[in-house]
């Protein structure tokens, strides 16, 4: 009679296989998951960012022109003309996540001659985690709106070149 035998199982190399099969699959799905987390952070500040710019913003538009005439042709502004010092631009438990000195808002105005100007509100922030990935360059909310002599009217001939409004 013949000797059979009968292997009803995996032997080690098989699942040693599988195993390196499996986790070749899993990096990429890994890797998917961290990029979607440092995405929802940005996504998160976003939030905030975005209708904190905006106050600002609207603040600043409800100026009179005549408030900006007298200005150098670029001028940053200041915030706490338009926003009270004691309120946090968002709540205490995103601002502790931040670099120290993480958070930054500016405003600045320019002139675009021809009794136009722009106004530009930028809010940056930068995380611990970011490290040398992003090399020191902050996350970066950035709002920007032309304002124009009142009597200024979209009939007039206005001389300016295309690349002063960008």
């Amino acid at each position: 009679m013949r000797n059979q035998r009968n292997n009803k199982g995996f032997s080690s190399v098989e699942v040693i296989i599988a195993c390196v099969v499996l986790s070749l699959g899993l990096l990429p799905v890994f890797g998917m998951m961290s990029a979607g987390t440092r995405q929802s952070h940005f996504s998160e500040y976003s939030l905030f960012a975005a209708p904190r710019a905006k106050r600002i913003l609207e603040t600043y538009l409800t100026f009179n022109y005549r408030y900006f005439e007298n200005m150098d042709e670029t001028q940053e502004l200041d915030i706490e003309d338009v926003v009270n010092g004691s309120e946090p631009p968002m709540p205490k438990e995103y601002l502790a996540k931040l670099d120290q000195d993480g958070y930054k808002e500016t405003a600045e105005w320019k002139d675009l001659g021809n009794g136009l100007g722009r106004i530009s509100v930028t809010i940056e922030w930068t995380f611990p985690a970011d490290g040398e990935k992003r090399a020191g360059k902050p996350h970066r909310f950035v709002l920007k709106r032309l304002i124009s002599r009142p009597d200024l009217s979209m009939s007039t001939d206005l001389e300016w070149a295309q690349s002063n409004i960008s």
